[in-house]
């Protein structure tokens, strides 16, 4: 029978840690038993061979031997089959990796101050951290999240934020930051014409504006001062979610967002009718 791997442990591996690859000094294992259909030990009920391969004990990255790994054999429900096996055991070499980034973190605030505060600035006592996880989550990391909760806020407030790990993300350098948010009186401004893109529209229709006044967009943007002389055009997005829609026409809410999320966006209408018509 073909061996293969079942790593146990895995939970008591160090968070920083990842296992690369894991290779056996053997492939197959010969079986020895009995093929009377009746026995505990017939042959004949072996679906599958496991060498168990202990990982508890790794602390460091690098290519690490594990001798003596058991094996066991399973039938097709993932019971043991008592069966001799020889080997009994086979040892295993065992590559530990520890990839790892540096994002910035990216204070996001929930909520609304209070009426006629604006937010004015957010800062926090940490700008990035050190990020630990699987490679091909790690690599497409930009950044991670910080929420704080801003509603009902009148002072400027300093709040100690737990860092949440985003999935995938078994470590971060750091498990705590200090947010701190200040208030300015609110101002607002009217930016017009910001283009409305459809998403999630199924790829067997296509949408249709109706008018101008479906296919653009005024947003009323409310900031302090100094956050409102820094935004234009160019740092606002409209769309319209389309999905599960079909032939026909729809009214459909216009979502928009702003790169700086110290102002907040409102679009004006909120509501737009689209055609929807199959190619």
């Amino acid at each position: 029978k073909n061996i293969t791997v079942d790593v146990i442990n895995k939970d008591k591996l160090n968070s920083k840690l990842s296992i690369q690859s894991i290779t056996l000094d053997k492939e197959e294992v010969i079986i020895k038993g009995t093929d009377d259909e009746k026995s505990i030990h017939n042959i004949n009920n072996v679906a599958t061979v496991k060498a168990l391969v202990d990982v508890g004990g790794i602390e460091e990255a690098g290519v690490n031997k594990i001798d003596k790994a058991k094996l066991v054999a399973y039938d097709k429900y993932g019971n043991v089959v008592d069966v001799e096996m020889v080997p009994s055991k086979v040892s295993a070499t065992v590559s530990i990796v520890s990839p790892k980034t540096t994002v910035p973190l990216k204070i996001i605030p929930k909520g609304e101050v209070e009426f006629g505060k604006a937010i004015s600035s957010m800062t926090s006592s940490v700008g990035q951290v050190t990020v630990y996880g699987e490679e091909s989550v790690i690599k497409d990391l930009q950044y991670i999240p910080v929420e704080v909760d801003v509603t009902g806020l009148s002072n400027t407030k300093t709040f100690n934020i737990v860092i949440e790990k985003p999935t995938g993300i078994r470590d971060i350098s750091i498990s705590n930051v200090n947010v701190t948010v200040s208030l300015g009186e609110v101002k607002e401004k009217v930016i017009d014409d910001i283009k409305i893109d459809p998403i999630n529209l199924d790829s067997n229709y296509s949408p249709q504006s109706l008018g101008k006044n479906s296919s653009v967009t005024s947003v009323i943007v409310k900031g302090t001062e100094s956050v409102l002389a820094s935004i234009d055009a160019s740092t606002i997005k409209a769309t319209v979610d389309l999905s599960g829609l079909g032939e026909g026409e729809h009214v459909v809410d216009v979502i928009v967002t702003g790169e700086d999320l110290r102002a907040t966006y409102t679009a004006k209408p909120t509501k737009i009718t689209v055609k929807i018509f199959k190619k």
